[in-house]
């Protein structure tokens, strides 16, 4: 049986492990899908899966290879990570209205752990990858490795405001 990232995280980094079970233990909910219909993922947005149509100027996604059913906060973590890190502001915000033309952009409170996960994927990906790579279209395992701790730390830090802002009046 395959074994969850959380399982492989605690093979590979216990300490790292440690910080992103205890977050995804409090805060994580699944009742935030119950009500959301699955979507078509695509799962390798790239610069080099876009084509621009000639006559229309339309945008238009490629490779559908690795297409699968999910929740689209799943796509738009990777394309903040492996497309948009690369873009300027303005071509974020093209993309996210584009997206938006096409359906509704949902974006649970679940987002940040979901972030945390496909962090710590990339990361134990990243361990295991010995082949050479071009670090400016995939970054190294450190990378993801501090992604991973800023993310956390960041997350910790807005939900204790939120604690002492709301609940500890």
């Amino acid at each position: 049986m395959p074994k969850t990232v959380l399982g492989q995280l605690l093979e590979v980094d216990i300490s790292l492990y440690n910080k992103v079970y205890r977050l995804v233990k409090e805060y994580y909910k699944e009742k935030y899908y119950e009500m959301q219909k699955p979507v078509l993922l695509h799962h390798d947005y790239d610069m080099q899966n876009l084509m621009v149509e000639n006559l229309t100027n339309r945008v238009v996604v490629i490779d559908w290879d690795s297409a699968r059913g999910g929740i689209p906060e799943v796509d738009f973590i990777k394309v903040k990570y492996l497309c948009l890190l690369k873009c300027n502001e303005s071509c974020v915000r093209e993309f996210i209205n584009g997206y938006k033309s096409v359906r509704e952009l949902d974006i649970t409170m679940n987002y940040p752990i979901q972030e945390i996960i496909w962090l710590c994927k990339m990361y134990l990906f990243e361990s295991k990858w010995k082949l050479g790579r071009d670090e400016k279209f995939y970054p190294s395992q450190q990378f993801y490795y501090n992604e991973i701790i800023n993310a956390c730390r960041n997350f910790e830090h807005f939900f204790d405001n939120c604690m002492n802002k709301y609940v500890m009046k």
